[in-house]
C-alpha cells in the first residue's frame, strides 16, 4: 500500500487561506499542522525529551544541524466552490466578517510515506474533535470523513469507540493525570444533536463571551489559546457538539473553574432550534 485516499467534506465553515492570507484555501499544511498538534495531545505517557523526538521523526523537523524531513507526504484536492463571507464571531450582530471555505465543500486527502495506518487514524481522530484553520476551536473549521479508499466511512460516535480510535495511534494512551508542561488531552464529552450548525456556531459563541476566561482563551497578560476545544460532528442531519479538555499550561483566574464548566454544560445541552 503507497497511499490512501479520504474523501471528506467541510461540516462548518473554514477559515483556511493561501500564501497571500486571504484567499480561502484548503492547504496540506494546515492540516499537518493540526496533526501535530492532536497527536501530541495524545501522548501524555512520553516525557517531553521522548515526546519531542518521536514527533520530530513523523512531522519533521530541525535538530543535529540539519533539518528533518517530513515520514509522510499530504496532497489535499478541493472540488470547485464559491466562497462565503461568515461572521467568525456569530454571536455579534454588528462585526466583520471574512472569505470562507464554505460547509458541505468536497475535498480528497491523499496520504503516502511511512506510517500510512497511523497517519490515517489520526485525520480520522481529528476529523471528529478538532478542525482547520481559525477557529477551529470554537467549531468552525470542521470536517468529516465520507469513504477510504472507495469504502463508505462511518464512525459510531461513542467514549468508547473514541478511545479505541486513539489508542490504535497510541496504544498506552489513558485518560489520566500526568505531570506534564504541555496542554495533553484530559477528557472528551459528547453533546446532544442540535438541527443546525449555525446556531450550535452561534450558541457556543455566547456561551465563550458569557463565561470568559483562561479556559476559554482570556487570562492576565493577553490572550491565550484555549485548552477547551469545541468540534463539531455531522451524522445525517445532525450536529453534535465535541468538547475536548486539555491541561491549562496557564496560570488559574478565580472563579475560572466555575466559568469553565458553565460553558461546557451550555454547549452540552440539547438542541433549543
Amino acid at each position: 500500500m503507497d497511499k490512501i485516499i479520504l474523501k471528506c467534506e467541510i461540516v462548518t465553515p473554514m477559515f483556511c487561506y493561501g500564501a497571500d492570507g486571504k484567499t480561502p484555501e484548503l492547504r496540506a499544511p494546515s492540516l499537518k499542522g493540526a496533526l501535530r498538534f492532536w497527536w501530541r495531545a495524545i501522548h501524555p505517557n512520553l516525557d517531553l525529551k521522548r515526546l519531542k523526538k518521536e514527533e520530530t521523526e513523523i512531522f519533521g523537523g530541525s535538530g543535529d544541524n540539519e533539518a528533518k524531513k517530513s515520514s509522510f507526504f499530504l496532497q489535499i484536492i478541493s472540488s470547485q466552490f464559491k466562497k462565503e463571507y461568515v461572521n467568525p464571531l456569530p454571536h455579534k450582530t454588528k462585526t466583520f466578517k471574512k472569505d470562507t471555505i464554505p460547509a458541505k465543500t468536497k475535498f480528497e486527502i491523499i496520504i503516502r510515506g511511512e506510517n500510512l495506518l497511523e497517519i490515517m487514524n489520526l485525520i480520522e481522530f481529528v476529523s471528529i474533535v478538532g478542525g482547520i484553520g481559525g477557529r477551529s476551536r470554537r467549531g468552525f473549521g470542521s470536517f468529516k470523513i465520507s469513504a477510504i479508499d472507495g469504502e463508505s466511512y462511518n464512525f459510531e460516535l461513542t467514549n468508547d469507540e473514541l478511545v479505541n480510535l486513539i489508542q490504535k495511534i497510541n496504544p498506552k494512551f489513558e485518560f489520566k493525570k500526568y505531570t506534564r508542561d504541555y496542554p495533553y488531552l484530559q477528557k472528551i464529552e459528547i453533546g446532544k444533536a442540535h438541527k443546525s450548525y449555525n446556531r450550535l456556531l452561534k450558541k457556543i459563541g455566547i456561551s465563550s463571551h458569557e463565561n470568559n476566561s483562561d479556559y476559554t482563551g482570556n487570562a492576565i497578560g493577553g490572550r491565550y489559546a484555549s485548552p477547551i476545544y469545541v468540534s463539531i460532528y455531522k451524522h445525517e442531519d445532525k450536529f453534535y457538539p465535541i468538547i475536548s479538555t486539555l491541561k491549562r499550561t496557564i496560570p488559574d483566574i478565580n472563579g475560572a473553574e466555575t466559568r469553565k464548566d458553565n460553558f461546557i454544560k451550555d454547549i452540552l445541552e440539547g438542541n433549543n432550534d
